[in-house]
């Protein structure tokens, strides 16, 4: 984890909620097994579910394969990331190697995929009652307004489950 990464990963001296372990058993398990993408699709909506930026982005990649009906493999990721110029920036092919190799199989990528899902929320739960800290700090804050914000994004990260 890089300097920024590790700081950016610590709120007032804790931990941000993140499973770095399942983010690359999860990527891993798929590259092995790309039939559990479908089921993938299903839980982790969208990138955020991933912490390291390196995570959303083989993410993406690998639900961009899926919508066009690209196979999944070590050839097609590579190819999809360096056509977005971004390649390097996962690690290169070397990473998405390493990724595949530190899973045995895609025995265990629903677990992995649920441990994803309970961080992200406590994640969008964090980042939204910071938020509410601030706008409820601000002055000329009306309370009823600072309420109904936080009541409709906290009844948006429980749809978004």
């Amino acid at each position: 984890m890089s300097a920024i990464e590790e700081q950016q990963s610590n709120f007032e001296g804790r931990q941000v909620p993140m499973d770095l372990d399942a983010e690359r058993c999860l990527l891993g398990g798929i590259l092995r097994d790309p039939e559990v993408m479908g089921n993938a699709i299903m839980t982790i909506k969208d990138e955020s579910f991933f912490y390291l930026e390196k995570h959303q982005l083989v993410w993406r990649a690998l639900t961009e394969l899926n919508r066009n009906v690209v196979p999944i493999d070590l050839v097609t990721l590579a190819a999809e990331l360096e056509t977005k110029g971004k390649l390097q920036l996962v690690g290169g092919r070397e990473y998405l190697f390493e990724l595949m190799e530190s899973v045995a199989s895609s025995a265990n990528v629903e677990w992995h995929m649920e441990l994803l899902r309970k961080k992200a929320v406590l994640r969008k739960l964090i980042k939204m009652s910071n938020s509410v800290i601030k706008s409820a700090m601000d002055p000329s804050a009306a309370p009823d307004e600072v309420l109904s914000v936080a009541e409709r994004d906290v009844m948006a990260i429980a749809d978004h489950q």
